[in-house]
C-alpha cells in the first residue's frame, strides 16, 4: 500500500505511445493500446457485436430522414376537424399555440376581430410574466453548462446519455435536443426518436426503474415522461406519448432528474436556480420541496445504491448527506470550491467526491448505529465522519510519451467520475486536460484504496466529453466513452475470473505478443531482480506470490494476468 505523500498522476502505467494511441481493452488490471484499426476491430468483435455503433456522421443521417410515421401523419392531420386540429395543437403547443390557432380560423368572420384583440392581450400578459421570471437563453445555457457533467454541453454533438438498468437500451439526445433510443442484440432496427415541442436544453435522462420503456428527459422548463408501447413500439412515437410535468419558471432550467426505488412513481428533480429539489409523483403530478428556502442553490444529487442516502452538493463551498429514512442531515464545510463529482460505494459504506478547485479525491466513512426514535422504537442510522480524507490526488503534472519529445500536461481538477456497477473499477475525466482518463482498479476493504490501473486516450476522437458505465457486462465493466470528435466508445474491462475465460478468445490478442520490449526484458529477469527495475510495476507485483498458493488471481490483489504469466515462466524455466 502506497503512502499518500507518492499520490501521483505519473505513478499511472503508461500511455500506448505514438504508434498505438488507443485504448483497446483492458485484461486483468493491464489495458491494451492498439492501431485505429484495431480499435476498429474490438468494436466489431464478438463481445461487443450486440452493443450500436453510434458517431455523429449517423446522427446526421438520422437527422434528413423521414420516417413512414412522419410521413402518415402529414395526411392524417390534412383530414382531421377543426375540434381535433384545436386540440392536436393544444397538446403540442399549450395555451400559447391554441390562442394562433383560433385567430387564424376566424380571420375574415365577424369573430375574427375580437378574437384577435383578445389573443394578443392575452399573449401580451403571458410574454410579459415570462419575461419577469424567465432567464434569457443565453443565461441558462451558461448554468447549464456549468452544472453538466458533459464537458463541452453547448457544442458536443452528444448532450447526454442513459443506460437503462438492465443494459439492453441506451438513449442518446443529439445537440438538437432529439433522443435516440438504441436496443442491445436481438434483431437490428432503427433507433426510436423521441422529439416533444417542449423539449429543449436536455440536460439528463433517467430511466424508470424495472420498467423497460419509461423514460423520464430533464428540459429547460419541464420535465417529460415518455411512456411507450413495447407491444407496439414506432420509430417516431407521437408526442400523446409523452406526459409534461410542469415546474415552474422559478425552477427552470432542470439540469439532473433521479428515479426513487422506494416509490415507483417518484422522481427527484434539481434546478441550479433554487436552494431546494423536487420529489414529483409522475402519477399526480404533485410535488414536494426539499431542503432550505435560502441559502446556496443545488449544484446536483447522488443517490446511494439503496437509496437510504442522498448526497447533495451546491454551488458553495458545502455538501450534505440526507438519511432517508427521517430526512435528517449531515453537513460538511470548507469544500474547495464546491462538490463536483462523486460516487457511491456498492455497500454504501464509502462517498467519494471531488471539489471544483482541488485535484484530490477525497472519500468519507459512514458506519452504522442502533438508536431509538421518538416512541421508543429501534432505528438504523448512518453517519460519516467528520474530516473528510484524501484518498488520491490527480494534480496537473508534465508528461511525455514513450515515443514522443514533446511535453504535454495531463491531470487536474476532474470534470467528472464513474464508478463501475460492481465498484471494482473508477473511471476519472479532467476539465482542463480532457484527452486523457485515469482508471483505477478501487478496493473498499478494509478502507478504500484507489490503485493506478491505466491512463486511457482517445487520440484522434477527440476529448472525452461523457463517461459511464454499462449496468450489465458480463467480463467485468464495459466504460463508455463520448469523444468530442464524434464517436461512442465501448472499452472492455475485463477481470477476474473472465480475463481467464477471454484471455485465449479471438477477440483478444495474446499477451505476450502486446509486451513491450522493456516489459519482455523484464520477464526474463528473476522476480527479485524486476521489481526495482520500475516503480509504477511494485503495485502489480506485489500481490504475486499470494496469488501462487491460492492457485486463483485475486480481484482486487495488484498482481494481473499478465504477472501471473511471468511468474509461471520464470518457475518453469
Amino acid at each position: 500500500r502506497k503512502d499518500f505523500i507518492d499520490m501521483s498522476i505519473l505513478e499511472f502505467p503508461p500511455l500506448g505511445g505514438k504508434d498505438q494511441p488507443y485504448a483497446l481493452y483492458e485484461m486483468n488490471g493491464r489495458i491494451v493500446y492498439g492501431s485505429i484499426e484495431e480499435a476498429e476491430a474490438v468494436s466489431t468483435s464478438d463481445m461487443l457485436f450486440d452493443y450500436p455503433e453510434i458517431d455523429k456522421k449517423h446522427l446526421q443521417m438520422l437527422q434528413h430522414s423521414m420516417s413512414r410515421e412522419d410521413v402518415r401523419r402529414v395526411f392524417t392531420e390534412s383530414q382531421w376537424s377543426r375540434f381535433q386540429q384545436a386540440l392536436h395543437i393544444w397538446q403540442r403547443n399549450g395555451t400559447h399555440g391554441l390562442l394562433d390557432f383560433l385567430v387564424n380560423i376566424s380571420d375574415g368572420t365577424r369573430y375574427g376581430w375580437p378574437l384577435a384583440s383578445a389573443g394578443r392581450l392575452l399573449k401580451k400578459a403571458e410574454q410579459e410574466m415570462r419575461d419577469a421570471l424567465k432567464l434569457s437563453e443565453e443565461n441558462i445555457q451558461e448554468i447549464i453548462s456549468d452544472t453538466s457533467t458533459n464537458l463541452r454541453w453547448k457544442t458536443n454533438w452528444v448532450r447526454c446519455i442513459a443506460f437503462h438498468g438492465d443494459g439492453m437500451r441506451l438513449a442518446v439526445c443529439q445537440l438538437n435536443d432529439y433522443v435516440r433510443i438504441y436496443s442491445f442484440g436481438g434483431i437490428a432496427r432503427a433507433p426510436i426518436t423521441l422529439k416533444h415541442t417542449r423539449q429543449k436544453n436536455v440536460v439528463d435522462m433517467a430511466w424508470k426503474p424495472f420498467d423497460a420503456v419509461v423514460l423520464a428527459v430533464a428540459c429547460e422548463d419541464a420535465l417529460i415522461i415518455w411512456r411507450l408501447n413495447p407491444k407496439a413500439l414506432t420509430n417516431r412515437p407521437s408526442a400523446q406519448c409523452a406526459q409534461v410535468l410542469e415546474v415552474g419558471a422559478s425552477f427552470s432550467p432542470i439540469t439532473q432528474c433521479i428515479w426513487d426505488l422506494s416509490f415507483s412513481s417518484a422522481i427527484f428533480v434539481v434546478s441550479p436556480s433554487s436552494s431546494r429539489f423536487l420529489v414529483m409523483d409522475t402519477a399526480t403530478g404533485e410535488n414536494e420541496s426539499i431542503g432550505g428556502w435560502t441559502g446556496a442553490r443545488v449544484h446536483r444529487i447522488w443517490s446511494s445504491p439503496d437509496h437510504a442516502k442522498m448526497l447533495v452538493s451546491y454551488n458553495s463551498d458545502t455538501i450534505k448527506v440526507y438519511d432517508r429514512s427521517c430526512w435528517q442531515e449531515e453537513k460538511w464545510t470548507g469544500l474547495a470550491g464546491g462538490c463536483v463529482a462523486a460516487a457511491w460505494s456498492p455497500d454504501c459504506s464509502y462517498l467519494l467526491f471531488a471539489c471544483r478547485d482541488d485535484s484530490s479525491i477525497y472519500s468519507v466513512r459512514f458506519t452504522n448505529s442502533i438508536e431509538l426514535n421518538a416512541e421508543g422504537q429501534q432505528i438504523l442510522r448512518s453517519y460519516g465522519t467528520e474530516t473528510p480524507i484524501e484518498v488520491y490526488n490527480v494534480r496537473e503534472v508534465n508528461y511525455k510519451d514513450g515515443g514522443n519529445e514533446e511535453m504535454r500536461r495531463i491531470g487536474g481538477c476532474l470534470n467528472d467520475m464513474q464508478l463501475s456497477p460492481d465498484g471494482k473499477r473508477l473511471a476519472v475525466s479532467f476539465k482542463v486536460n480532457p484527452r486523457v482518463i485515469a482508471l483505477f482498479i478501487s478496493d473498499w476493504s478494509p478502507t478504500v484504496l484507489l490503485t493506478p490501473c491505466a491512463l486511457i486516450e482517445g487520440a484522434s476522437f477527440g476529448e472525452a466529453a461523457i463517461i459511464s458505465f454499462c449496468p450489465k457486462f458480463a467480463a467485468g465493466s464495459l466504460l463508455s466513452v463520448v469523444w468530442s470528435a464524434g464517436r461512442i466508445q465501448y472499452i472492455p474491462l475485463v477481470y477476474g475470473r473472465s480475463a481467464r475465460l477471454y484471455a485465449d478468445s479471438a477477440l483478444f490478442v495474446s499477451a505476450l505478443d502486446r509486451l513491450s520490449s522493456h516489459e519482455k526484458s523484464i520477464e526474463q529477469l528473476s522476480p527479485q531482480d524486476r521489481s526495482p527495475l520500475n516503480s509504477s510495476n511494485d503495485q502489480y507485483i506485489s500481490g504475486t506470490d499470494a496469488a501462487k498458493e491460492d492457485g486463483e488471481i485475486q480481484l482486487f490483489s495488484t498482481c494481473g494476468l499478465y504477472d501471473e504469466f511471468v511468474s509461471n515462466s520464470v518457475l518453469g524455466d
